[in-house]
C-alpha cells in the first residue's frame, strides 16, 4: 500500500463514518510531513546551499493486507501515532479497524 492509497482509504473511511470534520487534518498532516520539491529547494537555497541535481525517484511500500501494514515495525514506529493523532485515541480503534479491512 503506497501512501497515496493509504490516504485515500483513510479519507474514505472517515466519510463512511460521517467523520468528515477530520479530513482537513489529513491534508494538514501531509503538508507538515511531506513538503514539495519546491518547498524543500527553497529552504535549502535560503540556507546558502546550491542544488545541483534533484532525483525524484520514489519508493512505494506495498503490503499484502491492512493487517500486514499495521504490524510492520517501521509503520508502528514512525507513522501509526501521527495517523492516530489526526482523529484522536477515542476513534482510533473503530477507524483503523475499517482502514485495515479496506
Amino acid at each position: 500500500m503506497d501512501s497515496g492509497r493509504f490516504t485515500y482509504i483513510y479519507k474514505e473511511v472517515l466519510i463512511e463514518k460521517k467523520l468528515e470534520i477530520y479530513l482537513s487534518r489529513i491534508n494538514e498532516h501531509i503538508f507538515k510531513h511531506r513538503k514539495s520539491t519546491e518547498n524543500l529547494s527553497e529552504y535549502i537555497n535560503k540556507a546558502g546551499f546550491i542544488i545541483e541535481e534533484i532525483d525524484e525517484s520514489s519508493l512505494n511500500m506495498r503490503f499484502s493486507s491492512g493487517t500486514a501494514l499495521f504490524e510492520y515495525h517501521f509503520i508502528r514506529l514512525c507513522f501509526l501515532k501521527p495517523w492516530i493523532d489526526i482523529i484522536g485515541e477515542q476513534l482510533a480503534d473503530t477507524v483503523f479497524e475499517s482502514i485495515e479491512d479496506n
